[in-house]
């Protein structure tokens, strides 16, 4: 709390010493009827008043008798004062000090009755002091209320010749504002204003040009420059609006036949660019979304085109792999199209035949068995309504046909014996008792059996190969 009192007390000082510099200049500068003003009521002091060591005397004393606390609270309440006065008032004192002409003797006797308050406290007559600055704040106020009115009426008196285009009379208005208040914000906008009075009329001339041509975006660009300098014309906002709701909607329209006639013409790219365009001016704009669906269908469409001619290219060049998955991502997004289904059939029948004819035409030795044989006569029927899509298929179906027929022309094959051994294929048919025999037999695999009395039989198992001859010897020389 100490330390407080003691922060005040050089606050106090210091406040002391800036009003004895303030008074010093008011004095030097403030004229010859502030200084006699001033001398007037430094006389009425003197000579009204006692003499001031008597009365400091005898209030110090009065006060003297006052609890510590009483005191404390006193010497408190003036500090705050002082410090509101300070903050919230000395401010506006300070800028109409900077001002000689505006009621000087006011000005200096603010001055002197200061200088009291802060007298009075040093001397330790904390009630005197409190009610010296009480009256300093309200005789304060009661100026600056005056000087902030006298203000206003020379920005009123400004604007109201602005507005009748006495820019003369507007001028002197402001600088007699700005005379009292060099920044009044006020003030400082009417001076701005009437700069650009010059340049604001120009525009006005050529913003009624444009009204009577009914120009929109003329308007709104006339009326942005005009607000631009002069952005106290508030009357315009309501023509600015109205002529860029105008001109939007002429944009609108703009943009929104562009884009239909870019439809038409099938430039996609550039009709969404200028939906988007009209987007950006109504964004729940019916025409707007109804050209966006119909561009939405012609690239649908334009995708489904560009698709059916690689399918188509595709076919071309017997890829009927590429065919199948072209069919198969597109007729997602368009199952009922009559090209796709006959595509997706006939990639199916091909792929299909394909598949049934790979086992034979991979592994051809297989046909040695009838019954393949016969499954890959049965399978190569099957495809050949195929094969006229596909010339690869063609090809498998030429080269199994082909060994169907290597595998059911008959080899020759030699059988060598000793003329006493009865020979017999097994499940085909008899040799005999020959030295050599020629016999035919279709490709496949065998089984020579031979027979003699008084010797064990002998089996001989061997394989007839497409289009190779064999020769094969069986003898039963093993006694039982």
């Amino acid at each position: 709390m100490s330390s407080e009192n003691n922060k005040a007390d050089a606050q106090i000082q210091a406040h002391r010493k800036q009003h004895q510099q303030q008074k010093t200049k008011l004095f030097g500068g403030a004229g010859i009827v502030a200084a006699i003003t001033l001398v007037s009521i430094v006389l009425y002091y003197v000579l009204s008043a006692e003499p001031a060591e008597k009365i400091d005397a005898e209030i110090i004393q009065a006060e003297v008798s006052m609890s510590q606390a009483d005191m404390a609270a006193l010497r408190e309440a003036f500090k705050q004062a002082l410090i509101q006065y300070e903050l919230n008032v000395q401010p506006s004192i300070n800028e109409i000090i900077m001002m000689a002409d505006f009621r000087a003797n006011k000005v200096s006797e603010l001055a002197l009755i200061k200088d009291q308050a802060l007298t009075a406290f040093a001397q330790g007559a904390f009630v005197q002091s409190t009610q010296i600055i009480e009256e300093l704040a309200q005789k304060s106020t009661i100026l600056i209320n005056a000087w902030q009115a006298q203000i206003a009426l020379h920005v009123s008196n400004g604007q109201q010749a602005f507005s009748n285009d006495e820019m003369a009379q507007a001028q002197l208005q402001v600088n007699k504002a700005l005379a009292l208040s060099p920044s009044n914000i006020k003030a400082m906008a009417l001076e701005n204003r009437i700069y650009a009075f010059g340049e604001a009329s120009k525009l006005m001339q050529e913003l009624k040009i444009a009204v009577s041509e009914n120009n929109w975006p003329k308007q709104v660009a006339v009326i942005t420059d005009i607000i631009e300098i002069d952005p106290l014309r508030g009357e315009l906002a309501q023509t600015l609006a109205n002529a860029q709701a105008q001109h939007d909607k002429q944009q609108l329209a703009k943009y929104l036949g562009q884009a239909a006639q870019a439809l038409r013409a099938n430039a996609l790219n550039k009709a969404q660019q200028l939906v988007s365009q009209a987007q950006a001016i109504e964004p729940n704009s019916k025409g707007a979304q109804a050209l966006s669906a119909q561009i939405y269908q012609a690239r649908a469409q334009q995708s489904l085109t560009a698709t059916k001619k690689s399918i188509k290219s595709a076919a071309q060049n017997d890829d009927w792999t590429q065919v199948s998955a072209l069919v198969s991502s597109t007729l997602a997004k368009h199952p009922s199209d009559t090209d796709l289904q006959n595509y997706r059939s006939q990639a199916q029948q091909v792929l299909s035949a394909k598949q049934s004819l790979a086992p034979f035409f991979a592994a051809p030795k297989r046909l040695a068995d009838d019954n393949i044989r016969e499954a890959a006569s049965s399978a190569v029927q099957t495809a050949f309504l195929a094969s006229l899509l596909s010339p690869s298929l063609q090809q498998q179906i030429e080269n199994v046909a082909k060994s169907i027929d290597e595998y059911n022309k008959p080899v020759e094959v030699r059988i060598n014996s000793d003329g006493l051994t009865y020979i017999t294929v097994v499940g085909v048919g008899h040799v005999g008792e020959h030295a050599q025999k020629i016999i035919s037999l279709n490709p496949g695999k065998y089984v020579l059996q031979g027979q003699r009395q008084g010797y064990r039989n002998k089996r001989l198992e061997f394989t007839v190969d497409a289009n190779t001859p064999i020769s094969l010897t069986l003898i039963c020389d093993e006694r039982i």
